[in-house]
């Protein structure tokens, strides 16, 4: 899974509500524009629910090692999405 999938803006909230606390982020470098502790930290948790949402979906269809199957590869542009796909 990438990086940014795992991390990223739940990561990027968690290390500014650190900062905010007076605490000392891993890496400051990532921290949101934000000065508000609360923000900060409801963002963090509302990221972090949602990409274990993510990775529980993408488990549960079977793709736990990121591949794409063949099948879903294709977007699917009907414009009416009762009819049959070609």
């Amino acid at each position: 899974m990438p990086r940014s999938f795992r991390t990223g803006s739940s990561e990027a909230w968690q290390q500014t509500a650190m900062l905010l606390r007076g605490e000392e982020p891993g890496d400051a470098s990532v921290c949101e524009e934000c000065d508000d502790l609360e923000e900060a930290e409801g963002m963090a948790a509302d990221d972090g629910r949602i990409i274990g949402m993510l990775v529980a979906q993408r488990d549960a269809q079977g793709m736990a090692g990121g591949a794409i199957p063949k099948k879903s590869r294709s977007l699917d542009v009907r414009s009416d999405p009762s009819e049959p796909m070609k």
